[in-house]
């Protein structure tokens, strides 16, 4: 009777996780950090532990227990003000190693994906390598389409060998399309972060330190039906949109001249 008590408590569990929390995974697994400002390690799993040591962003960490036996966590991301809704990232603190240290670390900012490389400029400034020179030389190309007339809507098509889909359509103004259809809302959510900037962009929104860009930055929050959210940033000229659609998360890239 106990075991069947327990198995049903296990079962609930699992159907009330949050639908964005990240994939199941099990010990030996390898992940990568994605936190541009690093990820903290700590003795247990809760901000409550001491920190054994910080994460940079791109550091590789293996998983020393599956995720049934991670603890649950939220990170609010952006917080509700008159501007914008609330994001928050579900996840769990998990337990990894890194060389010979094991701790806990908070998953939402960890992706089976190598992180993309990031390189400093003459000012300074981060820039981020390209989303096409990063799927290519990570996952390699499994199918390759292009319309030289322009004729159809899409295009350009590329397929790599991961699964992710990358469509180019537009004629007086660039689109861009990637089908994430094999990652987590999540994971899809640090490309995202990745290429937009998003948490830079929010920063900055909160400091009224906008002088980076020509057009006060527009950032929007929704939540659909199925609990995923919609994130759009819009800079005028440029925007970028992660959602959950037909069963996959896209994003979407565009500019206009």
């Amino acid at each position: 009777m106990k075991t069947i008590q327990f198995l049903i408590i296990m079962l609930l569990c699992l159907v009330n996780q949050p639908m964005n929390a990240n994939a199941i995974y099990t010990q030996g697994d390898v992940l990568h950090v994605w936190a541009n400002s690093g990820l903290n390690m700590r003795e247990g799993p809760g901000t409550d532990f001491p920190k054994i040591k910080k994460l940079n962003y791109g550091d590789q960490v293996q998983v020393v227990d599956n995720y049934l036996s991670s603890t649950p966590f939220a990170s609010t991301v952006v917080n509700k003000s008159k501007k914008s809704q609330e994001f928050v990232m579900h996840g769990f603190w998990v337990r990894v190693k890194i060389g010979t240290q094991e701790g806990y670390v908070f998953d939402g900012y960890l992706s089976r994906l190598p992180a993309m490389k990031k390189s400093m400029d003459n000012d300074n400034n981060t820039n981020t390598e390209s989303f096409m020179e990063y799927a290519q030389r990570e996952f390699g190309v499994a199918e390759h389409t292009f319309d030289s007339t322009y004729t159809e809507e899409v295009h350009t098509h590329y397929i790599f060998n991961n699964g992710i889909e990358w469509k180019e359509m537009g004629k007086e103004c660039w689109a861009m399309n990637l089908e994430l259809e094999t990652l987590t809302f999540n994971e899809a959510y640090l490309l995202f972060n990745a290429i937009g900037e998003f948490e830079k962009i929010n920063k900055m929104r909160k400091k009224e330190s906008i002088d980076e860009y020509d057009f006060e930055p527009q950032i929007e929050i929704q939540k659909d039906k199925t609990g995923y959210y919609r994130l759009n940033v819009d800079l005028g000229m440029y925007g970028l949109t992660l959602s959950f659609d037909d069963g996959k998360f896209i994003l979407a890239e565009w500019a206009c001249c």
